[in-house]
């Protein structure tokens, strides 16, 4: 029955007048739609808790993934950074040694007496054998960094910088772009790339059991008594063979440049573990070469030089 069928009945029943039935028809409306707010009321708390258990639920379960995944990724950084450490762990710290070493040779060459660089003098031997030390234990990190996942630790991100950077030294554009004396087409003053990697790779050892090291300088030296160990590594024999500052400034420029990535690589990731921080002078280096382009232009070619090692990869 509807609330005006109701009304009806009520109102013949009783013989209200106008007044009463004003007032009662008041009291019925008043009361039925006081149930129907309620109605509304209740049935929008239950859509509420409904939506609000069903909201939970999803949050819950997309937590819970994200948790699990977080903790996926934190067992495999921690697993790929074990095999990484254990992969060239060691080569890293001979990495720095080297470095310490060609830094080291590169400032006194330029510092103090000129000395002859050929490979019949032990002090030529001496010098090539640091030059090329650093590119092959650069080449061996590489190949190791190929069976783990290297970006799982930014210092291995900086060995691959570094090897990328001691390339460009040796035969990049950058350094010499502009100069009279360059010329791309004889290896006088600088390496072709490909050359780079077959000297490096002539100094890597492989032993019986299948494990690679660099040579040792002594085992270098056997090297350089072979012709075929000389045509192996070159053309670093006969860059060094008649080298000086004065006569070759744009190798020394090279090799200048080499050490400030040296030395930056030393300073960046050898300090933690003791190496001593040392200020290179490249200007100083620089003007030892008493090249008339580079010593008018010196502030370019010191940027240039600080500047090699911070490009990408």
């Amino acid at each position: 029955m509807t609330t005006y069928d109701f009304l009806t009945v009520l109102l013949s029943a009783t013989g209200a007048g106008g007044a009463t039935a004003f007032a009662l028809t008041k009291i019925i409306v008043t009361h039925r739609l006081t149930l129907e707010v309620e109605k509304f009321k209740s049935d929008q708390e239950a859509g509420r808790e409904e939506n609000a258990t069903r909201l939970e639920a999803q949050v819950r379960k997309e937590v819970e993934i994200l948790l699990g995944d977080r903790a996926a990724d934190r067992e495999y950084a921690l697993d790929a950074r074990k095999r990484l450490y254990a992969a060239i762990g060691p080569l890293r710290f001979q990495l720095l040694l080297a470095c310490r070493d060609l830094t080291g040779r590169i400032i006194g060459h330029g510092t103090r007496k000129n000395y002859s660089t050929s490979v019949e003098t032990y002090y030529g031997r001496s010098t090539l054998f640091r030059i090329i030390r650093p590119l092959a234990l650069s080449e061996l990190i590489e190949r190791q960094i190929a069976y783990a996942d290297f970006a799982v630790d930014p210092a291995a991100v900086r060995l691959l910088k570094f090897k990328k950077a001691a390339y460009a030294a040796f035969s990049g554009g950058s350094l010499v772009e502009g100069h009279s004396a360059v010329d791309w087409d004889y290896q006088i003053q600088h390496v072709f790339f490909d050359y780079l990697s077959s000297t490096a790779n002539a100094l890597i050892i492989k032993e019986p059991t299948g494990f690679e090291r660099c040579m040792r300088f002594s085992e270098f030296e056997k090297l350089l008594d072979k012709p075929e160990g000389l045509e192996a590594i070159e053309p670093f024999p006969e860059l060094l063979n008649d080298f000086s500052r004065e006569t070759k400034p744009l190798l020394w420029l090279r090799l200048v440049a080499y050490a400030a990535i040296c030395n930056k690589y030393i300073n960046t990731d050898g300090l933690a573990i003791g190496f001593e921080k040392r200020q290179l002078n490249v200007s100083e280096l620089l003007r030892a070469g008493n090249n008339d382009e580079i010593v008018t232009n010196l502030d370019r070619y010191q940027r240039r030089c600080n500047d090699i090692s911070a490009s990408p990869l």
